[in-house]
């Protein structure tokens, strides 16, 4: 009987580490052991050295490129002041710093009138007409308490009037495409508020501020089916030029041409605001 093995045989080639040593260089053998690293993937690297900014900017060098001129007062690029006694009027400081040199308003004159005649054509396309026409439970008295509604609220968060008169235009366009029962009308005026906000503010509310307003009679699923409807109705198209685009507009434009004084035109434009909110619940 043949006893069971693993029918290897044990090769005579098989050498020790003491003979497996390569043998002295020679004439017979020319070429020299190599001598590897160890672990040469894992060496310790050297820290990053970050290089730590200055905290204040370097003034742009005056050249050609034209970027000094728009931060330099009108008479700090004249020759006549650095010739005769440069000396004595930079140590006495009158000549007043880039810095505090105000912007001259006239530089982004073109830029203001064509953004102006591109949001006056948009006008037509988002003007809402005969809002109330479709709407069989909603009148125009209940439409100016919920604007008399929204104006405190959105004071209240701090919004702008921006955001205030996109939330009237969003109101206004919903009324024109779809009817609206009457006790879902202030859940209409909330949303409105709401997607106003987004497109607008930085830090829209939340819809839990906003539902506690409205005594928690509403849910927070019904808010958001009823934005996806508004949205959706509007064709998402939110970039409507409203009065608070154009009253700023007119100021700028009064006060860079030199008409009034910029806290004259602050005030007028304070009054315009509060007849725009009073004529937005007519």
């Amino acid at each position: 009987m043949v006893p069971f093995g693993l029918g290897f045989q044990v090769s005579s080639s098989l050498k020790s580490p003491t003979d497996s040593r390569e043998p002295p260089i020679s004439s017979e053998n020319p070429r020299a052991p190599v001598k590897k690293r160890k672990s040469p993937r894992y060496q310790r690297q050297q820290p990053l050295q970050l290089r730590r900014l200055p905290r204040r900017l370097p003034r742009p060098f005056s050249g050609d490129s034209g970027v000094c001129d728009l931060f330099e007062s009108p008479g700090s690029g004249s020759g006549s002041g650095s010739d005769s006694g440069s000396g004595s009027d930079s140590s006495s400081g009158s000549d007043p710093s880039p810095r505090d040199s105000p912007l001259d308003l006239q530089i982004f004159l073109d830029y203001g009138q064509s953004c102006y005649a591109f949001r006056k054509g948009l006008e037509s396309q988002f003007h809402p007409r005969e809002s109330l026409a479709q709407q069989p439970q909603v009148t125009a008295e209940s439409r100016c308490k919920l604007l008399s509604w929204l104006i405190p609220v959105h004071r209240q968060f701090g919004f702008t009037f921006e955001s205030l008169c996109l939330a009237v235009n969003i109101l206004d366009r919903f009324l024109t495409t779809t009817p609206v029962a009457a006790d879902c009308f202030q859940l209409l005026g909330v949303t409105s508020l709401l997607i106003a906000c987004k497109q607008v503010e930085v830090h829209p509310p939340r819809v839990k501020q906003l539902l506690s307003l409205c005594g928690n009679a509403f849910t927070r699923q019904q808010l958001c089916n009823l934005e996806c409807i508004v949205l959706y109705k509007l064709h998402f198209s939110l970039e409507a030029p409203t009065i608070a685009f154009f009253l700023e507009h007119f100021t700028q434009e009064r006060v860079a041409s030199g008409e009034a004084e910029l806290s004259d035109a602050a005030d007028a434009h304070a009054l315009a605001k509060g007849m725009a909110q009073l004529s937005s619940n007519l």
